[in-house]
């Protein structure tokens, strides 16, 4: 069972201190192996209040960091589902198995109507994705994405219209 263990002056007097050199709560608690409440506690019982506005730049920070690393990622998966649009419309290779079950490339003129369909569903789960990362509210490139992924789109549209007819 664990001990509680009481504060004493030793820890007042160290939060103190290390209050007074600048140090947030969470790196004093790191530092007297503390909890972070605890820290709190002691600070409010000596009248020390933490500096707030490190900790609203840090989460700024982060916040942007999050947006931009998603805008990389929406671009990234705007580009790849382009890529397998062209594809639905260009030549196709495919791959079947001779009697001793080795792979056989075979050059075709036009995509297979199932190796379409898989692509037209590779794009449309991307699309999803992108849909869904572009509706997180971001300050700054949201125009950006709903206008790539309007050309998006349009490219499936005009790729839907060349698809070979299945029948």
């Amino acid at each position: 069972m664990t001990r509680l263990r009481v504060v004493g002056p030793e820890d007042e007097d160290a939060v103190r201190e290390l209050h007074a050199r600048g140090f947030s709560r969470n790196a004093i608690a790191r530092e007297i192996g503390r909890s972070p409440a605890t820290v709190s506690k002691i600070a409010k019982g000596l009248g020390l209040e933490f500096d707030r506005a490190a900790t609203k730049e840090a989460t700024a920070a982060v916040v942007a960091d999050a947006a931009s690393r998603r805008t990389a990622l929406v671009s990234e998966m705007i580009d790849k589902a382009a890529e397998l649009v062209s594809q639905i419309s260009g030549p196709y290779t495919a791959v079947f198995s001779d009697k001793e079950g080795n792979a056989v490339e075979t050059p075709l003129a036009r995509i297979t109507p199932g190796a379409a369909r898989d692509l037209c569903s590779a794009v449309s789960s991307l699309s999803a994705s992108i849909l869904r990362l572009s509706s997180v509210p971001a300050s700054d490139g949201a125009a950006e994405a709903r206008s790539m992924l309007g050309d998006l789109a349009r490219a499936l549209d005009v790729a839907a219209a060349n698809l070979p007819d299945a029948s």
